[in-house]
């Protein structure tokens, strides 16, 4: 028996997936440091067993780092699928023991995209809702989304 992947539409070959991926601060470390040691100096990414998507990660996504509460700061594309490996170091977390290697890293940790009402008008999820309303469960979870949100998420529109 097959269940059901969180992500409806598994990609066709070769075909870029966009992905945003949330990053939360902890006891030791912001979310920014974390994607400055992670993304910025160790050209990598850590997913957690249940990460919604991962499975269908693929060399040549592109990823947007989220920090919470602060907006989007960074992104990156795969130069790996994500696998049960140790990180560089040689250590291996058991809280995300998934690890890609990331290539083309832009770290914008100064100038952040906040996902605000404005941004938020914008972006094809927020379609037909009201953009003042919550919208948390936007950047709950590591989630697809389309080419035209990762340039307003990434300032990489023309």
């Amino acid at each position: 028996e097959k269940t059901q992947p969180l992500i409806d539409d598994p990609s066709k070959a070769g075909e870029v997936v966009f992905w945003l991926s949330p990053v939360k601060s902890w006891d030791d470390e912001t979310a920014e440091e974390c994607i400055a040691r992670l993304v910025g100096k160790g050209h990598y990414y850590l997913f957690g067993e249940r990460t919604p998507g991962r499975k269908h990660m693929k060399t040549g996504d592109r990823i947007a780092f989220y920090a919470t509460t602060k907006g989007v700061v960074a992104d990156a594309t795969l130069s790996s699928t994500p696998e049960r490996k140790p990180r560089p170091n040689g250590t291996m977390s058991e809280d995300y023991p998934w690890n890609c290697s990331l290539k083309d890293t832009h770290l914008y940790l100064d100038t952040p995209v906040a996902i605000d009402a404005k941004l938020r008008q914008q972006l094809d999820p927020f379609k037909g809702r009201n953009p003042e309303q919550g919208w948390a469960w936007f950047v709950q979870a590591t989630r697809k989304v389309s080419l035209h949100d990762f340039e307003l998420l990434t300032r990489k529109t023309k």
